[in-house]
């Protein structure tokens, strides 16, 4: 990494990474290891670290014999790490494995641990944070991802975060950021299907760029925190648990971690200034199309699975990149296929319903705002299941737009789209008022084109049978112009 890339004021994050899954009188971990081996990469890469490959040490299994994850190999390599740190250094120490209380006070375990020895032979986190406090270092990072209370048969399975163990970990010294997988009385967990602990599952997604909720390019260490919080609480949710991380951080400035350059990251920047940038350069190929591009050379089940990991807010930036890609590009060239709607649908019925209605509201504004009638009878295709499911009609509901909806619909409706647009009603008929069905009725006798949809003709009699008020003698005259 060339000191040109690292943001001014900030020298080299410097990392000592411990990960153990094997110990001698413990039960074994399962993912420690690969939490640790994930994170040197991230830190040490061309992409997202900003320091030099040697100044991140990993510990753990099968490292040679000074790096092996003995009680005194991490401690000569924590002396190694606060001593040769620069004034405007970062120091971090990583740990992931087995954590205990011992006699009021909390200890990390070392793969050469013996039950018998007790205090002895593993290591307070008092004297990791007095170790880090005698650096020069500007700021020290201390990440824990560890079992807790006593718990020697693997995270989560006996023991909780108990007061005491807690009180050795926070408060946080000044310069110091702190940051424990879980609180008080609160198990940490793993995350099979990932292979990884969940909290450090998250902190690596978050250091790779989903965290850099600013979109300048970095993450930051408070941008990490409000990333992993809710990530990790919500997969607790969702699997009859309970695990909230914690956060200490005694400092002052702005501590950047990595670079934001993951895969998604790549397609981001403001809104507003991309924008700009394609109005101005007048490209024809714009940031916009980047987006579009990026979704439909994804695989189906890449697709979901995208939707379902990425940040809502990276998502909602994303697909607003898209429906404004192809507003502002030629429908001619524009890649108008089945990869781009299938994005589309999945990103609304994907989410949880509250994000699910914002993506909606994105995607009514924008079909009411373009023009272009190729566009228009896309996004109808998209409307024709949304309206099908109970979130659509919640937010039509909710937002009270179901006359403006029907009435705009009406408006737009061309004589490839009209059946479309009367599905939509069709699906959408208990929500509708009489008003609603004579407002497409008029707009149906007046435009020659949309007469001739007989796939209109068959919805809008469906709407018919299903409306009590309306003249006979009125439809009689509708359907007449029909034949």
């Amino acid at each position: 990494m060339s000191s040109q890339e690292i943001p001014f004021g900030i020298g080299q994050l410097k990392a000592l990474l411990v990960g153990i899954n094997q110990y001698m009188d413990s039960n074994n971990l399962s993912y420690c290891v690969q939490d640790a081996i994930s994170l040197q990469r991230i830190l040490s890469d061309n992409k997202h670290g900003m320091n030099e490959e040697n100044n991140i040490r990993l510990m753990i299994d099968d490292s040679d014999v000074y790096n092996k994850p003995t009680r005194n190999n991490i401690l000569n390599n924590l002396r190694s790490l606060s001593k040769n740190a620069q004034s405007d250094d970062i120091i971090l120490f990583f740990f992931a494995g087995h954590g205990m209380e011992i006699q009021g006070e909390g200890f990390i375990l070392p793969s050469d641990f013996r039950q018998e020895a007790g205090a002895q032979g593993s290591i307070s986190i008092k004297s990791i944070k007095d170790e880090l406090m005698t650096s020069k270092a500007k700021f020290k990072l201390i990440f824990f991802d560890a079992c807790h209370s006593g718990s020697i048969n693997g995270r989560a399975e006996t023991g909780k975060m108990t007061e005491d163990f807690y009180k050795s970990l926070f408060p946080a010294p000044e310069g110091f950021v702190i940051l424990s997988s879980c609180k008080e009385q609160e198990y940490s967990y793993e995350y099979p299907e990932k292979e990884h602990g969940v909290f450090t599952f998250f902190v690596l997604s978050g250091l790779e760029g989903d965290a850099d909720e600013n979109s300048d390019g970095y993450v930051d260490v408070l941008e990490l925190h409000h990333h992993i919080t809710p990530k990790v609480q919500q997969w607790a949710f969702q699997n009859d648990k309970v695990q909230t991380p914690v956060i200490d951080a005694n400092f002052s400035g702005t501590l950047m971690l990595t670079k934001a350059v993951s895969e998604i990251q790549k397609v981001f920047k403001p809104a507003k200034i991309l924008k700009k940038e394609a109005i101005a350069k007048k490209s024809v190929r714009s940031k916009y199309e980047e987006a579009i591009d990026f979704v439909c050379n994804k695989e189906q089940k890449e697709i979901r699975q995208m939707i379902k990991d990425i940040e809502y807010n990276r998502l909602h930036e994303l697909f607003e990149r898209i429906l404004d890609g192809i507003a502002l590009s030629d429908s001619g060239y524009m890649p108008l296929n089945s990869k781009l709607f299938f994005f589309i649908e999945n990103a609304i019925l994907e989410r949880n319903e509250d994000e699910g209605i914002g993506l909606m509201k994105i995607l009514l504004d924008w079909y009411f705002s373009t023009s272009t009638q190729v566009q228009r009878f896309n996004i109808l295709k998209v409307f024709v299941k949304l309206t099908r499911i109970r979130v659509f009609k919640k937010f039509i509901r909710d937002t009270r737009r179901i006359n403006s909806f029907v009435h705009d619909l009406a408006l737009s409706q061309s004589y490839d789209s009209a059946g479309l647009s009367a599905e939509i009603l069709f699906n959408l008929q208990s929500f509708l008022s009489l008003e609603n069905v004579k407002d497409m009725l008029d707009y149906t006798e007046t435009n020659d084109q949309v007469g001739c949809s007989g796939n209109a003709h068959r919805y809008l009699e469906k709407i018919f049978k299903l409306t009590n008020g309306l003249d006979k003698e009125k439809l009689n005259k509708y359907r007449k112009g029909w034949n």
